[in-house]
């Protein structure tokens, strides 16, 4: 873990390079008061870890709300010995922790980078300052709060569907909330075993399922990762598209898939499909 910074430049110049790279990972930001956006830029540090390296540890105090300029994170809890189960990834532009903070607990998992992160963290006073003194930071606390239970609420309901193909295209596209990690991309880069993790499947079911997927044009698969070309496609697959597929390659069936017409419920549909492809 290393300082980010630049000891040469004078307090103007520095406070300028602070903001912006504070704005790089808050998309939010300009919808806060100037005595807000301040008090977090000048508060804040921040950070540069490597691959595997702890961030913020499991069972120890939220004393910082952690956002991520650039790379990626994993939220993951320890069960048992050598055992690690992904709980989320945090990627760029995205924030992670203020539940702690705003309940003044732990921090219930363990956040480790899982590629070289540059991170920016707000102490914890200065957040629970802010949910005191400014509505609009309050507004943005508990709108996150709100997306982060929808999102969860979205993955109990994954979690409980029986194909397999189904539960990775709709767990894929869970991770596309503009609120919570509004600058994701097309590139996604989570190995067969975190989709898994985050789906509760093997990965060798995440494997089939992917290459299914894949067969429809909604996503390609690389190596380290995948890159995403039909979020829309994703979100709204059901299990009758892929078996009325499967009815078409083995019986010559001319039957066309079906769709559910399950869409999230985001304030910013225009966000969630950025990446779809005009038809």
């Amino acid at each position: 873990m290393t300082d980010a910074g630049d000891p040469r430049r004078d307090d103007g110049s520095e406070q300028a390079f602070q903001a912006g790279a504070f704005a790089a990972c808050a998309p939010w930001l300009d919808t806060l008061p100037e005595c807000a956006r301040r008090r977090l830029v000048l508060s804040s540090r921040e950070r540069c870890f490597e691959p595997g390296e702890l961030v913020g540890k499991q069972g120890a105090p939220a004393v910082e709300w952690v956002g991520v300029i650039q790379g990626l994170l994993k939220a993951q809890i320890r069960q048992g010995p050598g055992k690690k189960v992904l709980l989320a990834c945090v990627p760029e532009g995205s924030w992670v922790g203020e539940g702690s903070i705003v309940r003044q607990t732990s921090r219930p998992y363990d956040l480790v980078a899982a590629t070289a992160s540059r991170v920016r963290l707000v102490p914890a006073g200065v957040v629970q300052q802010l949910l005191d003194d400014s509505l609009e930071f309050n507004r943005l606390i508990m709108l996150r709060i709100a997306e982060r239970l929808s999102q969860h609420l979205r993955m109990l309901e994954i979690d409980r569907m029986a194909d397999p193909v189904v539960r990775v295209a709709r767990g894929i596209a869970n991770l596309y909330n503009p609120v919570l990690h509004p600058l994701l991309g097309p590139e996604l880069p989570l190995s067969q075993k975190d989709i898994g993790e985050l789906t509760g499947m093997s990965r060798q079911s995440v494997g089939e399922a992917l290459k299914k997927l894949q067969s429809r044009g909604l996503l390609s698969i690389k190596y380290g990762g995948l890159v995403i070309q039909d979020v829309a496609g994703l979100a709204s697959a059901d299990k009758d598209d892929f078996r009325e597929r499967r009815n078409h390659l083995v019986m010559d069936s001319s039957a066309s898939a079906g769709r559910s017409g399950f869409h999230f419920p985001l304030p910013y549909p225009t966000a969630v499909t950025k990446y779809c492809p005009q038809t």
